[in-house]
């Protein structure tokens, strides 16, 4: 039953109590989970996943790199076998099926409905935002460990009936940032809102109930 649910979540809390189950489950000595629950530090996130996203979108080896994984015909999802299609888009009905009757989209409408997404859907609608920290984010043991951490903590969400989706735009752009040589802003707005000092980033996520 666990899987990416890329759909609105109902405007309802999770129970503290719950949320800190999760928090137990996965801390470590090299890995920290921190869930941002409260109003003004949901929407500051909001803001920068919505943020990275249109940054994304607006750097076009990072939208084809995107668009690569992106099926809107029936022959990619026979052909490829991977990917996000439409059904699991998290798109209305209407317009799922509306897609699956017209022409393949291109890469700047995909890339209008992700915004579109991201800012309507999955930032407005998340009951918690969550971000899994670990002291080394470029060290491959710690990032196996983090790994492991959201394995074990999507499945406990999903045994509990709480949605999950990753919201990893901004990792992608602190990577990107390092790649190009550029002074990034993400990282240390990310870092803030942990309130965790010495610890990074390394996997971003939402939580809620599916509506």
């Amino acid at each position: 039953r666990r899987h990416t649910n890329r759909g609105p979540y109902r405007d309802e809390p999770i129970a503290p109590q719950q949320l800190q189950r999760l928090i137990d489950l996965v801390s470590s000595p090299t890995v920290r989970l921190v869930l941002l629950v409260d109003d003004g530090a949901r929407r500051e996130f909001g803001a920068l996943v919505v943020q990275s996203t249109e940054r994304i979108v607006a750097d076009p080896e990072m939208s084809m790199d995107s668009f690569r994984w992106i099926r809107t015909g029936r022959r990619d999802v026979l052909v490829h076998g991977d990917g996000v299609t439409i059904d699991t888009s998290g798109t209305g009905r209407r317009m799922t099926v509306a897609a699956k009757l017209l022409p393949d989209l291109n890469a700047t409408r995909i890339d209008r409905i992700w915004v579109d997404m991201t800012r309507d859907v999955h930032t407005a609608t998340a009951s918690a935002f969550g971000m899994i920290l670990m002291p080394d984010r470029l060290s491959m043991a710690h990032s196996i460990a983090a790994g492991r951490a959201w394995q074990r903590l999507h499945l406990a969400a999903t045994a509990a009936g709480i949605a999950a989706q990753p919201l990893n735009q901004p990792l992608e752009m602190i990577d990107r940032h390092h790649m190009l040589g550029r002074q990034d802003e993400f990282g240390p707005s990310l870092a803030n809102l942990a309130r965790a000092s010495g610890w990074e980033p390394t996997f971003v996520f939402r939580l809620g109930y599916a509506a």
